[in-house]
């Protein structure tokens, strides 16, 4: 009987000498020798054509979709022009890039909405992202949309996603509607990129990379919860600093959850910058609202101890002034004219946190040289179709859409009391930079008296909302 291959390559696999056989025992071992390569020839010829089939289904979209995702759902890459990774990056995309995302730069673990995209290039203006159009273009720069928290920095960034069809970006991984994948660096064309900002992708939207991206960063100093000193007071270094300080979203380490790490970019990416205000007495109403929210995942007592509504929004005031009005006038970065203000500012660390946020902002934009455009967030209500032309020239950048409907949230000033506003408007014009006071003053002015209200800016003068560098 013909010896089977399996019985003629075994003893050489365990590395033992064949027993002896008679010449037509070797004939029929060599046969079966004969038989077994030409097996594993058929064995490998097998698995390059499975292998290729199933690169075809994955980047045309066929059934393994279901597993790697669909190119739709990505809204934007920014491209890399080093080619750290011919095998990845270059025009023709091998397959084994979908299986193996290590061999990415950087040997970052790019999730299945950024591999789908991979030939980059620079733009020269926009450049539009699709499934079937594999190019994604780099931005020049960063346009900061910098706004003290709850002043109308979502519905920004949505209305010029919607209005221009362009991405936007984030100093801030993970937070926006992907949680479940690593961020997406704006800059690929940068040693520290990792460092963003990040893009703000969409599932399933197909947008533009502008050149000069909009970026949300909220800066430094602004936590409400915060009661030491040390946490929100900031300096124009540390404020800069802040600035530029965000968190990446990655893997953990043991690759079972999202996690972020701090990072911090250049300020040389940062081309102009957009200041948001809101009428300081809303701004803090809303900044409580945010604090409801917050607690409401973890604490049911603490929504009951300060439910929603103009009682409930007094006694966070008096909670947070029991510690505030007693550091705050008497710390050492407060002089005694200062001080002497403090008296009967109600939610005095939330006023104090709101102006020198805005003093800081103007600092910092002076500081960088570039051109800024200011705005206030009932803009939105009283002159919508001006300031959105506005905001789109200074970003240069066409309308092609319409705006998403802006709901005018209820103002809040029954929620202080006469006395509470004129100290508040007190307060807010000691401690204010020129800058700041004018930005702010027709908020304030009908709850003050005996105000010498002719001071003006030196340092910056605005014209129908945009502010140059003097």
């Amino acid at each position: 009987m013909r010896p089977s291959p399996t019985n003629a390559i075994l003893p050489l696999v365990r590395g033992m000498p064949p027993s002896p056989r008679s010449p037509s025992s070797r004939k029929s071992n060599a046969i079966g020798i004969m038989q077994a390569v030409t097996l594993c020839a058929c064995s490998a010829a097998f698995a390059a054509m499975s292998t290729a089939l199933l690169c075809i289904l994955v980047l045309n979209g066929g059934p393994s979709n279901s597993f790697f995702g669909t190119r739709n759902q990505l809204t934007a890459i920014v491209g890399s022009q080093q080619l750290d990774s011919p095998r990845v990056y270059q025009n023709e995309v091998k397959c084994a890039s979908i299986y193996d995302v290590s061999t990415l730069p950087t040997q970052r673990q790019y999730g299945r909405r950024a591999i789908s995209l991979l030939k980059y290039k620079k733009a020269s203006s926009t450049e539009e992202v699709s499934s079937e159009n594999h190019d994604s273009a780099a931005p020049e720069g960063v346009v900061w949309l910098m706004s003290f928290p709850n002043s109308g920095t979502s519905y920004t960034i949505h209305a010029v996603r919607e209005l221009t069809n362009t991405t936007t970006a984030t100093n801030y991984g993970l937070e926006g509607e992907i949680k479940d994948e690593e961020s997406v660096p704006a800059f690929k064309t940068i040693e520290d990129s990792e460092n963003g900002p990040f893009l703000e992708l969409i599932p399933g939207r197909v947008t533009k990379v502008p050149k000069l991206i909009l970026t949300k960063t909220h800066c430094g100093g602004f936590c409400s919860s915060c009661t030491d000193l040390e946490s929100f007071i900031e300096t124009p270094r540390s404020f800069m600093r802040s600035c530029l300080k965000g968190k990446r979203g990655v893997f953990s380490n043991d690759n079972t959850e999202m996690t972020t790490v701090s990072v911090r970019y250049s300020e040389d990416l940062v081309k102009k910058v957009v200041h948001i205000f809101r009428n300081p007495m809303d701004n803090v109403v809303a900044r409580f609202h945010l604090e409801r929210k917050i607690r409401a995942r973890r604490n049911k007592q603490w929504l009951r101890d300060y439910p929603n509504n103009k009682e409930g929004f007094q006694r966070w005031c008096a909670h947070m002034n029991e510690n505030a009005s007693q550091t705050l006038p008497s710390s050492h970065w407060i002089d005694s004219s200062l001080s002497e203000v403090m008296t009967g500012v109600p939610c005095l660390s939330e006023f104090y946190r709101y102006v020198q946020w805005h003093n800081l902002a103007f600092t910092a934009t002076s500081d960088l040289q570039v051109p800024s455009y200011v705005f206030h967030y009932e803009d939105y209500s009283n002159r919508f179709e001006e300031v959105t032309d506005e905001l789109l020239n200074f970003l240069d950048l066409d309308r092609v859409g319409d705006a998403p409907q802006f709901i005018d949230h209820k103002e809040y000033g029954d929620y202080y009391s006469d006395d509470e506003k004129h100290s508040i408007a007190v307060f807010i014009r000691e401690f204010s930079t020129k800058p700041t006071w004018f930005s702010v003053k027709h908020y304030l002015t009908s709850f003050l008296s005996k105000l010498d209200d002719t001071n003006t800016p030196s340092r910056h003068f605005r014209i129908r909302g945009v502010v140059s560098i003097a």
